[in-house]
């Protein structure tokens, strides 16, 4: 009886931090401190993506045997373009062909719309994911179970504020 309860007690737990985070992939960012002075915002486009980004909270707490693929997309023609594509580790972050892509490789797929990139800086990722996502211009895809999912990735619960 006391090995059912105890069970019944983890599984819900599992479940519980699961559906957390799932839904809770980034978090607010702060801009880096030096001496109690603010570090001005950098804006983010696709030349600097890969230099600024990897610095960012988010992905430094991804586990680092982990690897995702973000894509961006746009609808200049009326049909889903893709832009760019990039690996992202905690430790890197390297853009890819998008002839090599293969999305079986990548235990999870963020999908963007590359209008946000417009808006995006060092300083304000938390608030730009919010509000693609809000807007409907922000999918994450995985074949992961949501059991596998939200022990993996337990490591970015913390951020869950950004959704």
């Amino acid at each position: 009886m006391m090995r059912k309860s105890i069970i019944v007690i983890f599984v819900l737990l599992v479940i519980i931090l699961t559906s957390f985070s799932l839904f809770n992939i980034f978090s607010k960012d702060k801009p880096l401190q030096t001496s109690g002075v603010k570090t001005p915002a950098i804006p983010i486009n696709y030349t600097n993506l890969e230099s600024q980004l990897v610095k960012n909270s988010i992905v430094k707490a991804i586990p680092s045997e982990s690897v995702i693929l973000l894509r961006f997309f746009n609808f200049d023609t009326g049909s889903r373009t893709w832009e760019n594509s990039y690996i992202i580790n905690s430790t890197f972050i390297m853009k890819i062909n998008e002839s090599n892509i293969n999305e079986d490789n990548y235990e999870i797929i963020v999908l963007m719309h590359s209008k946000y990139l417009k808006e995006l800086t060092t300083s304000n990722f938390c608030s730009i994911i919010k509000k693609a996502n809000t807007n409907g211009d922000l999918a994450i895809e995985t074949q992961l179970s949501s059991v596998e999912l939200g022990w993996k990735f337990k490591s970015l619960y913390k951020f869950k504020d950004c959704f």
